[in-house]
């Protein structure tokens, strides 16, 4: 579902991410910090208003994040400059699980503009078990997903644990490895809030802790 605050046009965040970068990081500061106060009063209105402000603010940071990627190579190089590096290949946030009683379904979604993409779904395999679906990160934005078992790029042995690679791997899939490391992620996030720091670093890991914590 696209964010409903999403507003900005991809050529006008070209501005935001030029001449007015400084203004469009001062413009995030203020929105997440506004919307974590209002949002901490308990209050319904002001809860809905700081949930409105925290929609303003993905909308800005959707459209800069579009206009950044259309003027990147598919190395995550700024077109015509060479040198750079790749790019991260997991599927770009906001993720979110969605739960369908009606049809019996689970999946983990995300993606840009706003959790337009399956990440991870669950099928049947065999009589009695259940195997994992991912999408292949390889192709941008299309919708191609794949059982876990079908993939052995996919999975690898542990290692020191090669010998039992017939009843025990670990998943290499990058949106796998991700959720792997969400404990460590959330508790880097609690580091840096525990800093102090003020500004869009520490109004962002309020929003993480938040998001993690169901806040």
């Amino acid at each position: 579902m696209s964010n409903p605050y999403s507003h900005l046009r991809v050529c006008d965040a070209r501005v935001l991410v030029g001449e007015y970068r400084q203004q469009a990081h001062n413009l995030l500061v203020a929105l997440y910090e506004a919307a974590e106060v209002l949002k901490q009063t308990g209050h319904g209105d002001l809860i809905a208003v700081g949930r409105m402000y925290d929609g303003v603010a993905g909308g800005i940071e959707d459209a800069i994040y579009t206009a950044e990627q259309e003027d990147q190579d598919e190395l995550g190089r700024p077109r015509g400059a060479e040198g750079g590096r790749e790019m991260s290949k997991h599927t770009p946030g906001p993720w979110r699980w969605e739960f369908n009683g009606k049809h019996r379904t689970l999946h983990l979604v995300g993606g840009r503009p706003r959790c337009d993409l399956t990440i991870m779904d669950f099928e049947r395999w065999g009589m009695n078990g259940a195997t994992m679906r991912l999408r292949d990160t390889a192709h941008d934005g299309m919708q191609l997903l794949y059982r876990v078992h079908e993939r052995p790029d996919w999975i690898a042995p542990e290692s020191g644990r090669e010998h039992h690679k017939s009843w025990h791997q670990l998943l290499t899939h990058p949106d796998a490895r991700l959720i792997e490391a969400a404990p460590d992620l959330l508790e880097f996030a609690q580091w840096v809030l525990s800093l102090k720091t003020g500004g869009i670093i520490e109004a962002r890991a309020r929003v993480a802790i938040a998001k993690a914590e169901g806040q």
